[in-house]
């Protein structure tokens, strides 16, 4: 222990914040309370997992460890012997968390809409749950009690925004309002519970940053491509969303007042965001590679498309609508409209959900993961359902030839399309390794990845489509007593935070973690008179129960429409 034992923690996530969105409006004024901590503490970009998805970084962040040990990749495991890949939950977590850690010294927890805490567990303090939670009418609470007592103190209770439901509505004036009633329902919950008890660590996290970007891109940039919408409208609209942002730095600042002089303050991110400017249809890539064969019924569609679709775009309104009748029965694809409508941000043809359906999987080499994924997994013999690939020498060849050709990749302009290229085991280690896709990449700057069919095109042009993805720049601010001030740091990395924490706390830290302290963030007094202590044993093996049966077929049914709402699968 060292003598920063009594020192707590307040940690603020803000989902999806990145610097290129932030400090614009910190440099109009718009992000007071942001700007002091920056100025106040020390800050920096803090680079998310590969890829830098929720769901594997906010596992990442919370058990210090990258997911080769605490076995989360995406938003769904592995296919099974039915071609069928679960959904995740947190039970899959396969590591302590920061919270049972600091619980088990003693210490106070709440923790509060934080994704991937459903179902919540016990912790020696309060837990509400966060994204994944199906609905108020699950157990999201712990105690369970505490639900009930949530409903009397602070009425509806808003866990997630159905994105989904209000990309169909396109209004954007009901989704801005209902993502600044979720941020006042989330400082109400977090106000109740500092009334019934004093933590040493409390946690919350707001999602509203990561949700406007993935719909509104375009009026957080400031960058109009809206047709048919004038500048003032448009900078009237700018005005709202980024009124969104100022109201949740208000939050921040309510919240900041209710902490002690003793507590350190983290405000953090789970990844990053971007324009999009092309999109890599990596399925198309792998069939074009000749490592991916699609059925003839797939490839008469695509044939249809490419002949079809561009003259579509050339007819008036309302001959458009008949052409969409007649594709649609000659396609005779479920769900086809979905092929032939233009969602609010994301102004492209996307493959209908039996992409899975359109694959010969037993002529098929190697197919891409989910959207979300940035991932080529091999058809392996006795792994997947259809597998032809033998494990051993004709798996690793086939891996090596896919990230030697892959790097290659370049677009229409020669540029190349990839940062890097992993195999698995390049950028994870530990006991779950073997359930990582074989093949991880990530992409430069304004690509995209998506498994989705383009019409037999590889690389696609999405400069004007609004659209925006993650980048693995999230963002790290750290402010408190021990803590320098108006400081810039480097190199930190999400896994970091677990540590820098438990340090902080005056905790002991698990040897198998694998972030380290930031040590950039203190005082050099502090470090002097405060040895780092790591401890060996984690006691892992009862941790987790890897429960596959979280969710009732229409809880599921309704978590993986808002995942698909958010273009995560």
């Amino acid at each position: 222990m060292n003598s920063g034992q009594g020192e707590k923690v307040l940690v603020i996530g803000l989902d999806g914040a990145s610097f290129n969105v932030l400090r614009p409006m910190i440099g109009k004024g718009i992000l007071p309370n942001l700007a002091e901590l920056i100025q106040g503490g020390v800050s920096g970009e803090l680079e998310s997992t590969l890829p830098p998805t929720t769901a594997p970084a906010w596992s990442s962040f919370m058990t210090g460890k990258n997911p080769g040990k605490h076995g989360l990749f995406d938003w769904r495991k592995p296919f099974d012997k039915s071609l069928q890949r679960v959904t995740i939950n947190a039970t899959h977590i396969r590591s302590k968390k920061l919270w049972n850690i600091v619980g088990a010294c003693g210490k106070k927890v709440g923790v509060v809409n934080v994704p991937l805490t459903y179902p919540p567990e016990e912790v020696k303090g309060y837990l509400v749950s966060g994204m994944l939670t199906p609905n108020l009418d699950s157990d999201f609470t712990y105690p369970p009690h505490l639900k009930q007592q949530l409903r009397e103190a602070v009425g509806e209770y808003v866990i997630d925004v159905d994105v989904a439901l209000i990309r169909a509505k396109r209004d954007i004036e009901g989704f801005l309002r209902e993502f600044q009633r979720a941020t006042l329902k989330r400082e109400e919950v977090v106000n109740y519970l500092f009334l019934k008890q004093r933590f040493d660590f409390f946690m919350v996290v707001f999602i509203m940053p990561d949700r406007i970007q993935h719909l509104l891109w375009d009026y957080v940039s400031d960058r109009q491509l809206t047709i048919g919408m004038d500048r003032a409208e448009f900078q009237k609209r700018r005005d709202e969303v980024w009124e969104c942002y100022r109201m949740l730095d208000e939050v921040i600042g309510r919240l900041l007042e209710k902490v002690d002089r003793d507590t350190t303050v983290f405000i953090l991110s789970d990844h990053g965001f971007g324009r999009v400017d092309k999109l890599i249809h990596v399925n198309e890539w792998l069939a074009a590679e000749g490592f991916l064969e699609y059925k003839s019924s797939k490839k008469r569609r695509d044939l249809m498309r490419s002949l079809l679709l561009p003259a579509r775009e050339l007819l008036p309104e309302a001959m458009r609508l008949k052409v969409n009748a007649v594709l649609t029965s000659l396609l005779s694809i479920r769900n086809v409209r979905q092929l032939l409508q233009k969602c609010p941000q994301n102004r492209f043809l996307q493959e209908g959900p039996d992409l899975v359906g359109s694959i010969d999987w037993e002529k098929t080499k190697a197919y891409s993961g989910f959207q979300s994924g940035n991932a080529i997994f091999i058809n392996v013999r006795g792994r997947e359902p259809y597998g032809i690939v033998q494990m051993g020498q004709e798996y690793e060849d086939l891996r090596r030839l896919l990230k030697e050709n892959l790097t290659q990749l370049t677009d229409h302009e020669g540029i190349r399309v990839m940062k890097k290229v992993c195999l698995r085991e390049e950028i994870y280690d530990g006991p779950y390794v073997n359930e990582a896709p074989d093949i991880v990449f990530e992409l430069n700057d304004g690509y995209m990845a998506t498994p989705s069919s383009s019409g037999r095109e590889i690389i696609s042009d999405a400069s004007e489509s609004g659209l925006s993805w993650h980048t693995t720049n999230g963002i790290l601010i750290a402010n408190g007593m021990n803590v320098k001030q108006d400081e810039e740091i480097q190199g930190a990395s999400i896994i970091d935070l677990a540590p820098t924490i438990l340090y902080t706390m005056g905790l002991p830290i698990p040897a198998d973690m694998d972030g380290r302290v930031l040590a950039d963030l203190f005082l050099p007094s502090f470090l002097e008179e405060n040895p780092i202590h790591y401890v060996r044993d984690s006691g892992e093996e009862d941790l987790f129960r890897d429960d596959q049966s979280v969710f009732s077929e229409e809880e599921e049914r309704k978590v993986e429409e808002r995942l698909k709402g958010l273009g995560y699968i």
